[in-house]
């Protein structure tokens, strides 16, 4: 998913899951509206941030081999109040 200037989209209920790549370079990408929405990754999925902001409303989550590029840009993790006390914010 290529985050591109024209694309806008607001924030929506759920816990969509990455199982390709994710690419952003600018503008801003809202996941989730309420702390239990988690941003989930499957094997092999991509997360490439070099510009642009992301918000994740609950946790980045998974259980499988992920890549995490960061170069620039802003993610920003639990943007939602929560009351877990049993897993971190991105586990």
């Amino acid at each position: 998913m290529d985050q591109r200037p024209e694309l806008h989209r607001g924030r929506q209920n759920g816990s969509p899951t990455n199982n390709g790549l994710l690419r952003l370079t600018q503008g801003t990408i809202n996941v989730g509206t309420a702390s239990g929405n988690a941003m989930g990754a499957g094997t092999g999925a991509v997360f490439t941030i070099e510009g642009g902001t992301l918000n994740l409303s609950g946790r980045l989550l998974t259980g499988s081999a992920i890549t995490y590029t960061q170069s620039g840009g802003t993610v920003n993790v639990t943007t939602s109040a929560t009351a877990r006390t049993t897993r971190a914010a991105s586990s």
